[in-house]
């Protein structure tokens, strides 16, 4: 292994962020959706946004 390639493999254990493209949209992809499917966050967000709707629906009432 070169030296170089040493370098960057410490670096990136040390900071967390993969030194490959490939790597890094991998992480924010895992970041964005939490490391889960999209389809449950969003049917998370949906969720919370109906359970809004009708607290304030019943409020106004």
């Amino acid at each position: 292994m070169s030296s170089k390639t040493k370098l960057k493999r410490k670096v990136a254990k040390w900071t967390g962020v993969p030194t490959t493209r490939s790597g890094r949209n991998a992480k924010i992809g895992r970041i964005i959706t939490g490391g889960g499917c999209m389809v449950q966050t969003m049917c998370l967000i949906c969720s919370a946004v109906a359970l809004v709707s009708v607290i304030k629906s019943i409020i106004n009432f």
